[in-house]
């Protein structure tokens, strides 16, 4: 007798582990697709990136990664009362003070991949605060305030993924890689802005710095309503574009080995972005520049190849 309800007692609680453990799987599993689609939706050129990248794990860390990202850019985007938005960057902030994690699918996986690479935490923080700076002061009163911008929402995003790579280990050519992402993500960061430009409905959403606008005479309320003379506009985008594809060149030149190429592969859209940016000489409102080309992920595919970003 009392070896059957030993027995029983023993079948019940395997039954109960593995009840656990699937739906500790089904809840990863979960999370993990909710972060895929949610960066498949909203960050698309960085979503055909990370599936290049072969090793799984990485791939999984910056799909993470880039999800926290868009969760923070939506905020702004989402909510129109300032006090809301604080609110929400409070949390994503509280995130990364937490060791137990919010039950929150982006959370969950931002959680993980912190334990599982040992993140670092401060790259994590700036991605916040320069959300909350922006909150706190919409716009961008120089160029060197929108690179700085840049440089704290983007660079961080590719220092924190290649540390998933374990790009740190390099001996000699560490260096060049995080000056290489540095740059890249200033220059993704002002193509970024001058994409914006289209979306723009009052003066504080203008991406362009403040002080461009007027050196080129361009008024932030006709350029709104597109009456503004079409030189003058031109002008002004020229300016922010030339020094995106200055950092672009820039990083180019570094030297990155070829296993850590599908880490900076957002460099391609954004050098094709900037090249038909000249092509309708430098005119943010073309259509053309609107249409998603269909042979983007074959382009970045043929980069990861050839080892060239």
């Amino acid at each position: 007798m009392f070896q059957q309800r030993f027995s029983r007692l023993g079948n019940l609680r395997n039954e109960i582990s593995h009840a656990i453990r699937h739906k500790s799987d089904s809840s990863r599993q979960s999370s993990t697709q909710y972060c895929l689609d949610l960066v498949r939706k909203h960050d698309y050129e960085g979503f055909l990136s990370a599936l290049l990248i072969p090793d799984v794990t990485q791939r999984t860390t910056v799909i993470a990664l880039r999800a926290f990202n868009v969760e923070l850019a939506l905020v702004a985007q989402r909510v129109s009362n300032a006090a809301i938005s604080q609110g929400r960057l409070t949390f994503w902030q509280e995130c990364l003070d937490r060791t137990n994690p919010h039950q929150h699918p982006v959370a969950l996986e931002l959680h993980r991949a912190r334990s599982k690479h040992k993140l670092n935490k401060a790259f994590l923080q700036r991605l916040v605060t320069s959300r909350v700076k922006q909150l706190e002061k919409p716009g961008h009163e120089t160029l060197a305030d929108l690179e700085q911008y840049a440089e704290d929402t983007v660079s961080p995003l590719l220092y924190l993924s290649l540390q998933s790579a374990s790009a740190h280990k390099l001996d000699n050519d560490y260096m060049n890689v995080v000056n290489a992402a540095g740059r890249l993500g200033k220059a993704i960061g002002l193509a970024y802005a001058l994409r914006g430009l289209v979306h723009a409905r009052h003066p504080s959403e203008l991406t362009i710095p403040r002080d461009t606008f007027r050196r080129h005479k361009v008024s932030a309320e006709k350029f709104i309503r597109q009456q503004g003379s079409q030189k003058e506009v031109q002008d002004a985008v020229y300016e922010v574009a030339r020094r995106a594809f200055r950092h672009l060149d820039k990083a180019r030149t570094a030297k990155v080995p070829k296993e850590l190429v599908p880490f900076f592969l957002t460099s391609v859209p954004i050098d094709l972005y900037l090249k038909r940016l000249e092509r309708t000489n430098f005119d943010p409102f073309h259509p053309s520049l609107n249409k998603r080309l269909v042979t983007l992920h074959f382009r970045m595919w043929y980069n990861k190849v050839t080892g060239k970003f």
